[in-house]
């Protein structure tokens, strides 16, 4: 009985879904630069140092570019996906995908070392990897799960469009642990 039980769906009242549509990127959009606003004034760390209104407005119009395109490409190609719920809170909340992250992480510092250096090379440089160093003084606006919407973001992209449309699954960068490290560079980097 249990192994049925496990391998029924749970019922429609029990498991809500949320559609992946134009309301739903509007949303996203206005409450990630609402999270941005709040972080120009106060984070868990305390206070940041105030930054001039044009360097904020230049922040909001480039970290834009920079970093919502990311999800202005996922998301309305995802269009009319439904996502469910209680997998995304039982995983928010026993912080399952966080695990299998942190396994992953004990190489992050090699590994993205040499991700970023090839972002260097002469070629590369120019055309992809630039602009990534354009803005040094970083607001919250300029903040994504790397920090900016750098080559290394591609293959990640490829990834959350294979599962969204190949597969019908959840984008890994809609999942409450992805979330939560793109919002934690908001106030943890970038103020």
């Amino acid at each position: 009985p249990l192994s049925l039980a496990v391998r029924a769906p749970p019922p429609p009242w029990l498991n809500p879904t949320l559609t992946l549509d134009a309301r739903f990127l509007a949303l996203f959009l206005l409450v990630d630069h609402a999270f941005c606003a709040v972080c120009l004034g106060w984070t868990p760390k305390g206070t940041p140092k105030p930054v001039p209104t044009r360097r904020v407005l230049a922040s909001m119009a480039y970290g834009f570019l920079n970093c919502k395109t990311y999800y202005l490409v996922l998301l309305p190609a995802c269009f009319g996906l439904e996502l469910e719920l209680l997998p995304w809170l039982l995983d928010a909340s026993l912080g399952l995908s966080a695990r299998v992250s942190g396994h992953l992480e004990r190489y992050w510092q090699v590994h993205f070392y040499h991700i970023h250096r090839m972002g260097h090379i002469t070629n590369v440089y120019n055309d992809a990897h630039k602009f990534h160093h354009y803005l040094h003084d970083c607001t919250p606006f300029d903040a994504h799960i790397f920090g900016s919407g750098a080559p290394e973001e591609w293959l990640i992209l490829m990834s959350d469009l294979a599962l969204g449309l190949g597969f019908g699954l959840q984008p890994a960068s809609l999942s409450g642990h992805v979330l939560g490290v793109s919002w934690y560079n908001k106030w943890g980097f970038h103020s």
